[in-house]
């Protein structure tokens, strides 16, 4: 690819503020200098990513971890703007490899709008949603327009390191081989990521409390904030998240397993109480402590809110599995979710206490259902999705599955669409007993999850 330049355009757009700042100094040894064939330029890379460069695509990937940072020469037009030159890949991606891309939150100033345009986009691959950071630049000089790009999982997206990632590979293109090394360290977003998901299922253990795809989110870019503003050393200490899970999931001494759970509560409620309030993650955190004891329909056993947002979670989970037998649970849309919410709010009148105390159950039986998903093996995963499919799976007209509404005749009779009969019931219980065989018993939740 000949003719690539770096010029003075691109960086303005991150002095002027179009894209927060990567963050403190570090070793410029972690990122590696490439040079095209023929000489023409280079840039610098994060260390152990791959790079593959085709006739006006350069794709630098981290397999590992499914990130991908891309550059594309995109025709020039000096009549065409930035935000031209991005739509007209968008609709080149959406006719071939992405129909179902999207594009927001576009960003542009004044002194750089003729030059840059910044947005956000997602798409799908397969099964797996994604999203990305996009910068798009045009330099009359050069006659050239540039497109930049970070892509990884939406699962596990973190944008202050799209942005660092992004920054110092921007920063380091040059002509010829006279690239340098950015002044910022790439984020390791593998350790801190992996890290910084145990860490929140920790606290969900801590506290008995499992938080929503949205809180999480909230809390895990937090905390993957202030964990990359640490040394390495000091981060080193997060290691000890994803041992902490295994034992927790392992564990069969359930005295003593409660006993830690004890004090993780005891230390998190301290913690909460010393914290400023106004930030997200501590916010998050003392919103799922409220919601946890709601009750939203008295009686033994109450309806809680937790309950019901845990089990109508469950139940669109195994909605979607029905169509998508390899969904994850972030794939549950809050919409659904609510529908499920509603109809069980309707039907909890007609009730038996057994079944009362199956919907008290969710919340615990939830948090080790996700955990397991996330943490645990092929096979076990495999299992738990077979397993919560039936939850939801279409039944014979004694035993209907969910409907849009709840008959007079499932209401009188105890035998609401929501719950089901006995045996959605006996599925239940199957689920808690081959899951809490392995995992721990969660107080608070006013019922036994055994």
């Amino acid at each position: 690819m000949k003719g690539w330049h770096s010029t003075a355009a691109i960086f303005i757009l991150w002095a002027a503020g179009l894209f927060p700042a990567a963050g403190e100094a570090q070793p410029a040894s972690a990122w590696q200098k490439f040079v095209s064939a023929d000489g023409s330029f280079s840039f610098h890379y994060p260390r152990s990513w791959k790079v593959k460069v085709q006739e006006s695509i350069i794709e630098i990937v981290n397999p590992a971890a499914e990130e991908q940072l891309l550059i594309v020469a995109l025709p020039y037009d000096r009549t065409k703007t930035p935000t031209d030159s991005a739509h007209f890949l968008i609709d080149a991606l959406r006719t071939s490899s992405s129909p179902d891309i999207k594009a927001s939150d576009w960003e542009s100033n004044a002194a750089g709008q003729d030059r840059a345009v910044g947005f956000r986009a997602s798409y799908s691959r397969g099964e797996k949603r994604f999203q990305s950071d996009v910068l798009v630049v045009k330099d009359d000089e050069s006659k050239q327009t540039f497109w930049f790009s970070f892509s990884g999982p939406r699962s596990s997206y973190s944008r202050p390191s799209a942005l660092a990632l992004l920054q110092g590979l921007v920063s380091s293109l040059a002509s010829g081989a006279g690239s340098a090394a950015p002044d910022t360290a790439p984020p390791s977003s593998d350790s801190i990521e992996r890290n910084s998901r145990a860490f929140v299922f920790v606290l969900e253990f801590a506290l008995s409390s499992p938080l929503t795809g949205s809180q999480e989110d909230t809390v895990l870019a937090e905390l993957q904030r202030g964990w990359r503003a640490l040394t390495d050393k000091e981060r080193a200490k997060s290691d000890a998240y994803p041992k902490l899970v295994e034992a927790i999931i392992r564990a069969s001494d359930l005295k003593a397993l409660e006993d830690l759970r004890l004090e993780l509560e005891r230390t998190t409620r301290e913690w909460l109480e010393t914290s400023d309030r106004s930030d997200p993650a501590v916010s998050v955190i003392a919103a799922a402590l409220k919601e946890k004891g709601r009750v939203l329909i008295p009686g033994n056993p109450p309806l809680t809110a937790m309950a019901a947002s845990a089990y109508s979670e469950m139940y669109a989970y195994s909605e979607l599995l029905a169509g998508i037998p390899n969904a994850t649970p972030d794939r549950v849309s809050p919409g659904a979710a609510a529908k499920v919410k509603a109809r069980l709010l309707e039907a909890w009148s007609g009730f038996s206490p057994e079944e009362r105390s199956q919907v008290a159950s969710a919340p615990g039986l939830w948090v080790s259902l996700r955990s397991i998903l996330r943490y645990g093996t092929p096979e076990e995963q495999s299992r738990v999705r077979a397993d919560l499919a039936a939850i939801a799976a279409p039944r014979p007209a004694a035993a209907s599955p969910l409907t849009s509404s709840t008959s007079s005749s499932t209401r009188t009779s105890g035998r609401s669409d929501v719950v089901g009969p006995m045996i959605k019931h006996q599925v239940l219980m199957n689920i808690q007993q081959q899951t809490f065989n392995h995992y721990m018993y969660c107080r608070g939740f006013r019922t036994s999850i055994f």
